[in-house]
């Protein structure tokens, strides 16, 4: 996938395109020397060099590709999932899911909605999306499309933002995604995490 970047200093007019996701990862977008760029008008520009612009543009989040999906299952180290049951529903996926991933070795830091209940996978369980302590590589979620609202201003909050969301299968919200892209932070949706997990262990 491609991101976008608007330069975000009121005398530029210049849309930087063509940056890569992992140039705009690597270097806060600035690794990647060869961006094309374009004017507001959308007339055709030249090859942006680094240097041409002090301006800081502000990386736009991307809904990731297939590929993408699942390369960044396989890489992914710790991972909360917002949501989780307990071990009492271990038929549902909100639970056999993130089961599976921890048995594949990720760290899982469970992040319930539902009360009554301490330690889920063996691990204490947190409440607060805020209070978090360490980088998580993916948010992966499993809430209903009309309740993703009322989380942004948590994971907006966050002392370590997700550089990735990931809504399980059948999980949408315009309104949410679109506040989740203009943030910086990446999408992957209709997925299931344990799926593109398995699919990543066998490259």
């Amino acid at each position: 996938s491609r991101c976008a970047a608007q330069c975000t200093h009121r005398m530029c007019s210049y849309i930087y395109l063509g940056v890569s996701l992992s140039s705009a990862r690597g270097l806060g977008g600035w690794v990647e020397r060869n961006v094309f760029f374009e004017k507001e008008t959308g007339s055709p520009g030249k090859p942006f060099t680094m240097g041409s612009c002090f301006c800081k543009p502000v990386m736009q989040g991307c809904y990731l590709s297939p590929v993408e999906a699942i390369h960044a299952a396989k890489s992914a180290r710790t991972v909360a999932v917002l949501g989780i049951k307990p071990d009492s529903k271990a038929s549902q996926p909100a639970y056999y899911v993130p089961r599976a991933i921890q048995a594949a070795g990720v760290r899982v830091i469970p992040v319930p909605v539902l009360q009554g209940f301490d330690e889920v996978l063996g691990e204490p369980v947190q409440r607060d999306l805020r209070l978090l302590t360490e980088p998580i590589d993916i948010l992966d979620v499993f809430r209903p499309g009309p309740a993703l609202p009322a989380h942004l201003a948590d994971i907006l909050a966050m002392r370590h933002r997700p550089s990735l969301i990931w809504l399980q299968v059948g999980i949408r919200n315009d309104s949410f995604e679109k506040e989740v892209l203009k943030h910086g932070i990446d999408l992957v949706v209709d997925r299931c995490l344990m799926v593109d997990l398995q699919q990543g262990s066998k490259l």
